[in-house]
């Protein structure tokens, strides 16, 4: 999403890799690409709006179904919650039922799954939401800068308020805030529930459901940056691109950018040589390609390109060309098939003129199969690591089936497998040079990770 300038300006880890874990784990990550990506079914994620008038018996129906099975197909559906908690919440739900509207059906079931405490097995509120015509949502768009959330887009009305940090919600501070709409997100640490609960702020039933407000209109309170604060009293609006203003309107489309312009198919994975640094830059976003999507079944899965020819493509370009720097970005990678990378890693370690030159971009949207692409490139090509945390565990569960409720039909990801690839880390992947994005920078098309990497 930023400027390349033109101008200049670890040990190897003792896993083990083994075939078959990461084919299986290829299988875990597989659908997560598909719902978080746009990939193809966009079925297993919850719209809040569409309204099934099913009755209170049906309701309890789906909910004993959805209790029995999860714990009966999870691989360890106790092991954050304990088996009293976990009936409990279902028990209080089904005695709610009678009392509470659909949409509040929906969200404790989101509630209840993601106190599982495993980012695979979810029930997904729908995201797809930014600047969506017809979506009834808070006029503003935010997103995490460090421990900041600031408006990166926002209603043409109040465009002077960009770039301000949210610091209440009906004079709820913003801590408090995400803190309960984080109970509503599968997730295994804070990393991933920043990359999601940044969105669900601005869906108004949200904030009802955590009664963080009574209303439809909600007063933010956003402070600028001498620390001057304005509150706004604001009521959710039907979205339409031309009514919003983003900081990103005014940036000049650049190399780390994503491509909003290729279709999702191009889009899988793309690389461009950057003469003037020496420098090739490979975007990798999806663990996906022809063969793997044909396997799944996919729609148009011939329009994705093979992995396998491509790769073949960019190594011949890696020997032929004078490179400083090999740059992989996997910022926007939520997984796939994960033995895509591993043996694109090996192919990597070849290349002997790239030895210490194999720089990996990470963030808080990297996760599942993204996750283990890191993995296979530490270990194999002992690259260096640039970035924030990931939004994925290195050890984590899944291997994901799915649940579809018998009546509301609601889609439900769990895990059938625990998979400890790398045992001396505990969470997520951590990078061996920790960058965050600036805001100031942001808003001037600077890459401060990419940035770094090519300074490095």
């Amino acid at each position: 999403m930023f400027k390349v300038n033109n101008g200049h300006t670890r040990d190897a880890w003792g896993v083990v890799f083994v075939k078959m874990k990461f084919q299986i784990i290829a299988i875990l990550c597989i659908a997560i690409i598909f719902s978080s990506c746009g990939v193809a079914k966009k079925d297993n994620a919850l719209t809040l709006s569409n309204v099934s008038n099913l009755t209170n018996e049906q309701w309890i129906e789906d909910i004993n179904y959805l209790e029995k099975n999860l714990a009966k197909k999870h691989t360890n559906v106790y092991h954050t919650i304990t088996k009293e908690e976990y009936e409990k919440e279902f028990s209080d739900l089904k005695k709610e039922v009678p009392e509470l509207k659909e949409y509040e059906i929906k969200l404790k079931l989101a509630q209840i799954v993601a106190s599982v405490g495993d980012a695979h097995t979810a029930l997904r509120v729908n995201l797809e939401i930014r600047f969506k015509d017809g979506t009834n949502l808070y006029p503003f768009q935010l997103h995490w800068f460090g421990d900041d959330l600031k408006i990166i887009a926002i209603d043409r009305n109040y465009e002077k308020f960009l770039g301000n940090t949210l610091i209440s919600v009906n004079n709820t501070p913003t801590k408090e805030v995400m803190a309960k709409i984080n109970t509503l997100i599968s997730h295994e640490n804070e990393q991933w529930s920043k990359n999601l609960n940044e969105e669900l702020i601005r869906i108004p039933e949200v904030l009802r459901f955590l009664n963080i407000t009574k209303e439809n209109k909600v007063q933010f309170s956003f402070s600028d940056d001498k620390g001057n604060i304005t509150k706004l009293n604001l009521s959710p609006q039907t979205g339409k691109l031309e009514n919003m203003i983003s900081v990103e309107d005014s940036l000049t489309k650049t190399v780390s950018m994503y491509n909003n312009d290729m279709n999702d198919y191009d889009n899988a994975f793309w690389y461009k040589y950057i003469p003037d640094d020496k420098i090739m830059y490979f975007q990798y976003n999806q663990c996906i390609d022809r063969n793997i999507a044909k396997h799944y079944g996919i729609e148009n899965y011939e329009k994705y390109p093979d992995f396998n020819k491509f790769t073949d493509e960019l190594i011949k370009e890696l020997n032929d060309k004078k490179i400083d720097k090999f740059i992989i970005d996997l910022r926007y990678n939520r997984g796939g098939d994960s033995g895509l990378m591993n043996g694109f890693a090996r192919k990597l370690s070849n290349i002997t003129k790239l030895n210490g030159k194999i720089f990996v971009l990470i963030d808080k949207n990297t996760f599942s199969s993204g996750v283990i692409a890191c993995v296979s490139l530490k270990k194999i090509t002992n690259a260096i690591f640039i970035g924030e945390p990931t939004g994925g565990n290195v050890n984590c569960y899944g291997d994901i089936k799915k649940l579809i409720l018998p009546n509301s039909k609601i889609p439900i990801s769990y895990s059938t497998e625990y998979f400890e690839l790398a045992p001396e880390y505990e969470e997520n992947f951590t990078p061996d040079i920790p960058i965050e994005q600036s805001y100031i920078d942001y808003t001037k098309g600077i890459d401060d990770v990419y940035e770094a990497a090519r300074a490095f």
